[in-house]
């Protein structure tokens, strides 16, 4: 407290207690106006890029080496939720994210060791347990916060996943409890292995699973949590991505992948959050805004946007199949075509009606979404034999013709030839290419022989 003299003009002067000021109120009320003139915060909406990979992580909650360094960097430096002022994260926590034709993977780390002990009966909000929120935003709807589009809630997938004290997983059962029964409408999962799960799909709300989604049931998920840290894996495979409902004015609110997987370039409205039991640092979160409300959730928007990128390295994929639609094999098994080993398979000519059919025909099947190409490598025990590549026309149900070449007598040539109409992948990224072999000039002996080494597609 200080005192300040005041006197008048004339000659009379008042006691100083009678002018005794609080400076602490002062002081409060300078710092409230500089708040109220300080500038707000701002944050800019973050991007991520999931890169593909050709070796996807084993989902058990442990980082081994090399394992995620096909990811992009990691995303750390979240901040708290419900904060005017955003602090840092003060619990690192971070996630990278890769994807390939089968799964999204993703790996959430944190330093935050104060877990706590497994409650076994269900999934707890209160508890500690990351929040992860996916819109592959296939309606084109945009991606505003509240205070942009007042009571605007976002169309989002969202998993929970308790971690507590102590190595827990699931596979294929990850939204299911302990009689293998789906809970819905909030499908709340635990597992015989005591892994706790939440999982729904919304449109128009924050809360609640209004599109009627059965959850996580080929997903793999992987939590190690000791004093030093924790660990999250996850491996979302494209086809429990399939919420079907319908928005509240009965259109598709975009969530349902309908069997597809994404194409690069594609993008997602995608957020990710964690709720802790450490009350100073409650609810960090990756995309981070301040609503005006004060009373934000990890469900409302802007998000972050994620976008699907191709690797820039060409891939072989084998073949998953094989048949013989016209042939004799001498010797033939898959394991024949997988490499180039000169461990070959052997063909004779089977029955054919007419001269200008091929009397060996070979049908291979793969997985291969971003198949550029399809190669073979092969030889022949006679020169004047022709081979012909054709790919399967998934739309016409028939094989289009892509390539014709003279087989080498006594000699492994690799014949690529490319992939050139969208309808030769189908929707789910399968693939299938017919090899064949027929006589077009002087053949030394008969019957003859084709020996057909590695096959394949190039993506």
């Amino acid at each position: 407290e200080y005192y300040f003299p005041v006197r008048n003009c004339g000659t009379t002067f008042f006691p100083l207690s009678l002018y005794k000021v609080d400076m602490s109120k002062i002081f409060n009320l300078a710092v409230t106006a500089a708040i109220l003139l300080a500038p707000a915060i701002t944050v800019a909406q973050p991007t991520y890029d999931i890169n593909f990979t050709l070796n996807p992580p084993i989902i058990d909650g442990i980082v081994s080496p090399g394992e995620w360094d096909e990811a992009a960097a990691e995303q750390g430096g979240w901040r708290i939720l419900r904060n005017p002022d955003g602090p840092i994260d003060a619990h690192n926590n971070r996630f990278r994210m890769m994807w390939d034709d089968t799964n999204l993977y993703i790996l959430t780390e944190s330093d935050y060791g104060e877990w706590t002990t497994n409650e076994r009966d269900e999934y707890r909000g209160a508890a500690n347990n990351v929040n992860i929120f996916f819109d592959p935003n296939l309606d084109g709807e945009g991606n505003q916060g509240e205070e942009l589009a007042p009571f605007a809630t976002p169309d989002a997938y969202q998993i929970a996943i308790n971690q507590y004290m102590g190595t827990y997983s699931c596979e294929d059962s990850c939204s299911t409890d302990h009689n293998n029964n789906l809970n819905d409408p909030l499908i709340f999962g635990e597992t015989g292995s005591d892994l706790s799960t939440f999982a729904a799909a919304r449109s128009d709300a924050q809360f609640g699973n209004n599109l009627g989604w059965l959850g996580m049931r080929g997903t793999r998920i992987g939590t190690v949590n000791t004093s030093a840290g924790g660990v999250v894996e996850i491996a979302i495979p494209w086809s429990d991505f399939d919420a079907t409902g319908l928005d509240t004015a009965g259109l598709d609110p975009g969530l349902n992948l309908n069997g597809a997987i994404p194409a690069a370039g594609d993008q997602w409205i995608f957020n990710i959050g964690q709720i802790t039991t450490d009350s100073s640092n409650l609810l960090p979160v990756w995309s981070w805004h301040d609503n005006p409300s004060g009373n934000e959730f990890f469900a409302s928007q802007p998000h972050g946007v994620v976008t699907f990128v191709m690797a820039d390295v060409e891939s072989f994929v084998p073949p998953e199949t094989f048949s013989i639609f016209r042939g004799t094999p001498v010797s033939v098994e898959l394991a024949d075509f997988l490499e180039s080993d000169d461990t070959r398979a052997m063909f004779r000519p089977g029955f054919t009606i007419g001269v200008f059919e091929a009397p060996v025909w070979l049908i291979f099947d793969a997985n291969s979404p971003t198949a550029t190409s399809f190669t073979v490598e092969s030889s022949a025990g006679t020169p004047g034999l022709t081979y012909t590549a054709e790919a399967f026309n998934w739309a016409s149900s028939s094989y289009d013709v892509i390539g014709v070449s003279p087989e080498q007598f006594n000699m492994d040539t690799v014949m690529t030839f490319d992939i050139v109409a969208v309808d030769h992948i189908n929707v789910g990224g399968e693939v299938r290419g017919r090899a064949g072999w027929r006589r077009t000039g002087f053949t030394i002996n008969f019957p003859w022989e084709v020996r057909v080494d590695q096959v394949g597609w190039n993506q």
